[in-house]
């Protein structure tokens, strides 16, 4: 069972945030959460360990104190405290290394809607950390995901198209705090190497 650490950590409560994990950038589409959520009166928490796109962080920071009057959360790995302005509040990570596996859980586990409308993601491992522990998820249209859950009765996950924001703020306000049941490991992550290492070799026949 996944600890509080990530409560402790930021002073937030569980089932009370809206959390997108990956590295800044435009394929990431951070901006996309952060609009379609802009008149949402809940915390946004974004984990993004890789600094990979100095624009765009810029960019994300102007829209997010344009448009945006409800708090964020930027976990980072190469941003201090100082940095934080607007609704924005940096939170640097430990010693400036990346979070813990520990600590990534519990983000996940207490969340009240995981986000993350990426233009590509092949299919994206945050979803299945998310639905793992049944928190909703709105996924991007534009991924394989859909080959990886195709139970109808399990709406779990909810697709938009990742630049469709009056279809994400609707989905934002039908999914967050919803409750699903845990389910064990995935089956893609009982893969071994040998296991993938075959497919790409069948897949080359």
């Amino acid at each position: 069972t996944p600890s509080d650490d990530f409560l402790r950590f930021t002073g937030l409560k569980p089932g009370q945030y809206i959390l997108q994990v990956g590295r800044m950038s435009a394929r990431k589409n951070q901006l996309a959460t952060l609009l379609a959520a802009k008149d949402v009166d809940i915390p946004l928490v974004f984990i993004a360990m890789d600094r990979c796109n100095l624009t765009y962080e810029e960019i994300f920071f102007k829209a997010a104190c344009k448009w945006r009057k409800a708090p964020i959360f930027l976990i980072s790995q190469h941003l201090s405290a100082s940095d934080s302005q607007g609704p924005i509040r940096v939170i640097p990570t430990p010693d400036g290394k990346i979070l813990s596996r520990e600590m990534l859980l519990s983000a996940f586990f207490h969340a009240g809607l995981h986000l993350h409308p990426a233009f590509y993601e092949l299919p994206g491992y945050t979803y299945f950390e998310s639905a793992r522990f049944g928190v909703p998820t709105i996924a991007s249209e534009w991924t394989s995901l859909k080959d990886y859950f195709k139970n109808p009765q399990d709406d779990r996950i909810e697709y938009a198209l990742p630049y469709d924001l009056p279809a994400l703020s609707q989905l934002i306000q039908k999914k967050f705090g919803q409750k699903y049941p845990q389910f064990p490991l995935h089956p893609i992550y009982q893969r071994t190497a040998l296991d993938i290492a075959r497919d790409f070799l069948y897949s080359l026949q």
